[in-house]
């Protein structure tokens, strides 16, 4: 499991969408339960602290469309990254 994937700092605008692909994919390996818990512990994670607002709809409908929307846009960054970026996240 990568952890930390390298993930070069954008130069232009284009670049985001490769650096976005990179941050999308390494999430997936942060779903593991003990880097997961480590994560909520990190004060450098801006997602820290969501469960304590589990029961707001607001935050249960933000996270619906997270959740609907997350999948698509990692085939929609797939398909517009550079083909090195392609190549790099592919063995993640």
């Amino acid at each position: 499991m990568r952890l930390c994937p390298t993930n070069p700092y954008p130069n232009a605008a284009a670049d985001w969408i490769g650096t976005t692909l990179i941050a999308q994919r390494a999430q997936v390996a942060w779903s593991d339960p003990d880097v997961a818990a480590w994560m909520e512990r990190s004060r450098l994670n801006p997602g820290r602290g969501l469960r304590d607002h589990a029961d707001d709809p607001r935050m249960q409908s933000a996270l619906t469309r997270l959740l609907t929307n997350a999948e698509p846009a990692i085939a929609n960054l797939t398909r517009l990254a550079d083909p090195r970026t392609r190549q790099l996240t592919d063995s993640m």
